[in-house]
């Protein structure tokens, strides 16, 4: 990545560029520049004759597990004492991916330009989360960015470890059902209607227990697309209705959690979010209270992030963080103890620590359970809907055989 001359900072601006070096060999990469025209400057320098020199658009975002990586690798560079906008273009110099560059170059751009750097990835990183955002400005303002980073990439490590586990074990569920789809539309489609002609043409009608049997697999099978389409535009309207209205974000985000089943293993996520992210704060010196409700928007839940907001505030005047954590129901069977015991202890980041293992583990387990039990549950009902329908099928064929045989 080349850099303007005099190394002036000032302005620079991150450029893509295509060309032709001395020996005749196609180059591509990025360079540094205050314009286009200083961006041909610097590669003519260099000895490389441009094709052509464009600014670097804003990409599409980054995944989790990409924007780990970036995370860790940023905390390393800030922690060797390299300044964050030289960090950035130190990680631009390494030939990333283009993908990666594509977020990266704008960020530099604005850093060097004096933006702060929670804004500057607001801005070029669509992906990231609310709660990201607010601990990146949290880190700035205490002067704990390395630190914060690298918490940050634990995190995210943790999650991408998370959806890795639910996609392996949804793997065999989901191959089954849409096998299951498969067979259901040809046994409709074209096996039964191919059986009643051949027996109509023999002078033979399906029975009425066949006709009874494939009209319900008809119904049912039309049932489960109306509601698949239905709940599909359902989640659609309602994800459409929670970006409009903060209100509509919390009370969703409040029936979910009362959901029986579901809702426990929601609990669990987000008092491990909460737990994990307030003892990062801690230990990186982000106040108590800023931490409390940056924590609360960690969770992912509008609901908790609001209820901690709340109790952020009542902390600020005078009320314990275990006395907070009671009052938010979601979270005070996982937490309250060990956050209890933290405060008496004076050791409150290491208790969440384990908390957020607890809490961790719990909800491992009933990702677990639910994964090994919806797979068996796909293959029956697939199992007794084919059953059903080739019953109804051979039944006619079989009283067919026995009239001939008679």
């Amino acid at each position: 990545l080349g850099g303007p001359p005099g190394g002036d900072h000032s302005a620079v601006r991150t450029f893509r560029y295509r060309g032709v070096d001395a020996a005749g060999a196609s180059r591509t990469g990025l360079v540094s520049a205050e314009d286009v025209k200083g961006a041909s400057r610097v590669l003519a320098e260099q000895g490389i004759y441009v094709e052509k020199v464009e600014a670097m658009r804003p990409g599409s975002g980054l995944s989790p597990r990409r924007r780990s990586a970036l995370y860790r690798s940023l905390s390393a560079l800030l922690k060797a004492g390299l300044p964050l906008d030289r960090a950035l273009g130190l990680l631009l110099e390494e030939g990333m991916d283009p993908a990666m560059a594509e977020t990266l170059a704008p960020v530099r751009d604005a850093v060097c330009e004096g933006r702060p750097f929670a804004a500057a990835m607001a801005d070029a990183e669509p992906r990231l989360a609310g709660h990201e955002r607010a601990m990146l400005e949290a880190a700035e303002r205490t002067g704990a960015l390395a630190n914060i980073l690298q918490s940050m990439a634990d995190a995210a490590e943790r999650r991408v470890a998370m959806a890795d586990r639910i996609r392996s074990a949804a793997a065999y569920p989901c191959f089954v059902l849409g096998l299951g789809i498969l067979v259901a539309f040809f046994l409709l489609g074209v096996m039964v209607p191919m059986a009643q002609r051949s027996l109509v043409s023999a002078g033979i009608g399906l029975p009425p227990l066949s006709l009874a049997i494939v009209t319900g697999a008809r119904v049912a099978a039309l049932s489960a697309a109306v509601l698949l389409v239905g709940g599909t535009l359902a989640a659609a309207l309602v994800a459409a209705r929670c970006r409009r209205s903060p209100s509509a974000r919390e009370r969703v985000g409040r029936n979910l959690l009362r959901i029986p089943l579901l809702g426990r293993g929601l609990k669990a996520l987000a008092a491990c979010r909460f737990a994990s992210t307030l003892a990062s704060l801690l230990r990186a010196g982000v106040p108590l209270v800023d931490g409390f409700g940056l924590a609360g928007e960690a969770t992912g839940n509008a609901w908790l992030a609001h209820a901690s907001v709340q109790q952020a505030a009542a902390i600020r005047d005078g009320s314990r963080v275990s006395e907070g954590i009671a009052a938010i129901p979601e979270l005070a069977p996982s937490l309250r103890e060990w956050v209890r015991v933290g405060e008496v202890g004076g050791c409150l980041d290491a208790m969440l620590d384990v908390a957020a293992e607890r809490a961790q583990t719990l909800w491992n387990r009933t990702c677990e359970r639910f994964l090994a039990l919806l797979g068996p549950v796909v293959l029956v009902c697939v199992g007794a809907f084919v059953l059903a329908v080739a019953l109804a099928v051979l039944l006619p064929v079989t009283m067919m055989t026995l009239q001939v045989a008679g």
